[in-house]
């Protein structure tokens, strides 16, 4: 393995670990509302890829992947990911993650990957990926591949947005810029907190997605 590893992208970080680290990133910068979803909050700020809940499990399989493309032991290291992809099925799989192996093993499982074999991981949708650790751009391929399948789960967990379908927020990040350029600082915070899902005011509960814009859903007009 690569002596370089260490930290969260060596040792992994259990699910509650990240959802710490999103709220210790996101919560100086005033990213969400109070009631709000913090992945949308980071959307509109324009940091889904700064996102923890993506950098680190991300970082953490690749980090193993390209440790193992330049490991020595592939063929031990094989038979203990097996061994692994079985042990660490269940609930309270990150008590029993010791290593930058398991931890990497454990991460794609709580994501819901199917890895029976260290060359061979079958995403949620059930497309099967074979893994080339020889590949020269194994790095890239991993990184492109991921992120679209974590990023995906971190929108089907999003407490305003259970579609799982990652909605366009181009249109409300213009009205966000136009509030702030007019320092209309109220109109921003309360539409930044009704695309969250976290105003709590009679009218916020009518405010629905379509198009990219927030429109009410009684009247269908844009929320300005």
């Amino acid at each position: 393995m690569r002596t370089r590893l260490y930290g969260f992208p060596a040792q992994g970080a259990a699910p509650t670990t990240v959802a710490h680290a999103r709220s210790a990133v996101c919560h100086p910068l005033g990213l969400r509302k109070p009631g709000g979803c913090l992945t949308i909050g980071l959307a509109l700020a324009g940091m889904s890829h700064k996102d923890p809940g993506l950098t680190m499990p991300l970082e953490n399989v690749v980090e193993f992947a390209l440790g193992h493309a330049s490991s020595t032991h592939k063929m031990s290291t094989a038979r203990v990911w097996q061994e692994k992809a079985t042990e660490l099925t269940g609930k309270g799989r990150w008590s029993r993650v010791h290593g930058p192996l398991a931890s990497a093993a454990a991460t794609l499982l709580d994501f819901e990957w199917d890895i029976p074999a260290i060359n061979e991981w079958i995403s949620p949708d059930s497309v099967e990926w074979s893994i080339d650790y020889g590949d020269p751009n194994l790095e890239g391929m991993l990184r492109e591949v991921l992120s679209h399948y974590f990023q995906l789960a971190i929108w089907h967990k999003a407490n305003a947005c259970d579609t799982g379908i990652i909605p366009d927020l181009t249109e409300v990040r213009a009205l966000l810029r136009r509030g702030k350029n007019a320092s209309d600082h109220r109109s921003t915070y309360w539409l930044d907190a009704v695309v969250q899902g976290g105003a709590d005011t009679s009218f916020s509960r009518y405010a629905t997605f379509e198009d990219g814009l927030v429109n009410c859903a009684c009247c269908g007009e844009i929320v300005e």
